[in-house]
């Protein structure tokens, strides 16, 4: 994850850097517990394609069979990653940064690599967007494709078509404001 590479740090707690908001292929998750397994240990496994039964699962199982209890489910380590509509795992704790975040009243908004299709990260993208605005900040957003134009052709300030690595890359090269690198970019200003 590049994010990683980079040191930010990507736990959910109030020092991160970046929350991954669809989870995280560091760690391995239960389905039925939803105790978490580090990604690294189970790796090969992974890699193999076996099914991969949860280790504590297991013990619990069996200490239940060896006291003549009747045998509970195992569940299989999954990718610690939220599909659609499905709720992440550190959904609470995500929500408490988001409302710290929010009233921090941060003035500059990078919306990358998004369609602004799906209805949860559009609609924290357009909170923190009108945030950002009220503080007379910037919003800029990079995709390879524009969003619709209600709300953000009000809440953009600049759109950037380009692939987020591809717009990180021009932008390292240049030794110019990021403001002056979007406007020279070919980036619509508001």
């Amino acid at each position: 994850m590049l994010e990683v590479k980079v040191g930010l740090n990507t736990d959910i707690d109030t020092k991160a850097d970046c929350i991954p908001l669809h989870g995280s292929l560091s760690h391995l998750r239960c389905q039925l517990r939803r105790n978490a397994f580090d990604w690294n240990e189970y790796e090969a496994s992974v890699h193999a394609a076996d099914d991969l039964p949860c280790p504590e699962c297991r013990l619990s199982r069996q200490k239940r069979m060896d006291k003549g209890l009747r045998p509970t489910s195992i569940g299989c380590l999954l990718p610690d990653i939220a599909l659609l509509d499905a709720d992440h795992s550190n959904g609470e704790a995500i929500a408490e940064i988001i409302n710290r975040d929010l009233a921090a009243r941060p003035d500059v908004l990078l919306v990358l690599g998004t369609s602004l299709r799906v209805p949860d990260p559009k609609k924290l993208a357009s909170m923190f967007a009108r945030v950002v605005d009220q503080q007379g900040g910037i919003v800029v957003y990079t995709n390879l494709s524009k969003p619709s134009l209600y709300p953000w052709g009000r809440l953009v300030d600049y759109m950037v078509e380009s692939s987020c690595d591809g717009w990180v890359t021009d932008l390292e090269r240049r030794p110019v404001s990021i403001r002056a690198a979007l406007l020279d970019k070919g980036c619509f200003a508001r």
